[in-house]
């Protein structure tokens, strides 16, 4: 019992972690903050930072990880409620699980996605939008759970034309079809960017950033550019283009707002190890037969905490109730309370 704990624990934490920086980046998106200037002094006051500003292509692994346009993979979407399911069965109080929140707001992302989209285009109803990475992860070719498919059928319902690229995914490729969206895909960029009115950069791909100048030369019609997994910067193009993107505002963050992100996740973690234990305690009374396979909290910290992407657990204990900033109130932070 402690492995599987151990191997749910950090993947929901990692989802809970998503989570939690996309409530963040919502909020800085729709003041127009620069949410990385929020991650880099959030997490440096934590002391839990990486290089993921920065470099697209390296695994985040800080507090605060990078915003996108969603989560997919084999994992994260599943485990946190893997982990819980037992408790759910039995008819457990869920209604303030962190992690079943934090799955909420991580499905919400594709539709949140093109409401920030349309914030910053205009109505995307008819456009022709090419979808730039549809694999969920950069520089691969796997699109379980990929955000990417079911931000191509939101887009689609509202009338858009529809392409997805990717130089990895292959045109058979199986979720393509069983979704039945074979028929938007291509690997050829040239025909991705053809009559192209917006690219959503949806997957953090090198060949993206290496082919960022041939691309802008591709693409004669071309209105705006939206970057949903931190690839470039405002000034990539060197044309009058739109540029967007999540996490992307141009203000500064105050100081009153760092302190409020930073209580924030201390209330969050806090709340995350609070719940595991008394995930804990209910597979110990209903499972453990004996000492051997009881399951320790201390154990099962010890052990996550080995995990290359940050899966560090304090120990349970009260949480301070954290007021509102600017408007400011996290669902997580209300389940934690």
């Amino acid at each position: 019992m402690t492995a599987e704990i151990v191997k749910t624990r950090e993947n929901a934490y990692r989802d809970f972690r998503i989570a939690f920086t996309a409530e963040i980046a919502r909020f800085c998106d729709a003041h127009d903050i620069d949410f990385y200037l929020v991650r880099e002094r959030v997490n440096n006051r934590l002391a839990w930072s990486d290089v993921a500003s920065e470099n697209p292509n390296a695994v985040p692994s800080g507090g605060l990880l990078i915003p996108t346009i969603g989560v997919g993979g084999h994992c994260l979407p599943k485990d946190g409620v893997l982990l819980l399911w037992r408790q759910i069965e039995a008819g457990g109080d869920m209604s303030k699980s962190l992690i079943l929140e934090a799955r909420r707001i991580n499905d919400e992302s594709p539709h949140e996605t093109v409401l920030l989209a349309e914030k910053q285009f205009g109505n995307l109803s008819g456009k022709s939008i090419s979808l730039m990475g549809t694999a969920y992860r950069f520089n691969s070719e796997d699109t379980r759970n990929s955000p990417t498919l079911a931000l191509a059928r939101l887009l689609l319902q509202k009338g858009c034309k529809v392409i997805m690229h990717d130089p990895f995914v292959k045109t058979d490729d199986q979720n393509l079809h069983r979704l039945d969206l074979q028929k938007y895909f291509t690997q050829d960029l040239n025909r991705a960017l053809k009559d192209s009115d917006l690219l959503i950069f949806c997957t953090a791909h090198k060949i993206y950033q290496d082919e960022i100048d041939n691309i802008m030369r591709s693409s004669g019609s071309l209105e705006g550019i939206f970057d949903g997994c931190n690839l470039f910067r405002p000034d990539l193009t060197g044309k009058p283009l739109k540029f967007s993107g999540i996490g992307k505002g141009k203000n500064p963050p105050k100081d009153e707002l760092i302190d409020f992100v930073y209580e924030s996740f201390r209330a969050v973690e806090q709340g995350f190890a609070n719940e595991i234990q008394r995930f804990i305690d209910f597979a110990n009374e209903k499972y453990a037969m004996d000492d051997f396979n009881r399951v320790d909290f201390s154990e099962v910290q010890q052990i996550a905490g080995t995990c290359i992407t940050g899966c560090q657990l304090v120990d349970p204990g009260p949480i301070i109730r954290i007021p509102d900033s600017m408007g400011l109130s996290s669902r997580l932070v209300n389940c934690a309370e």
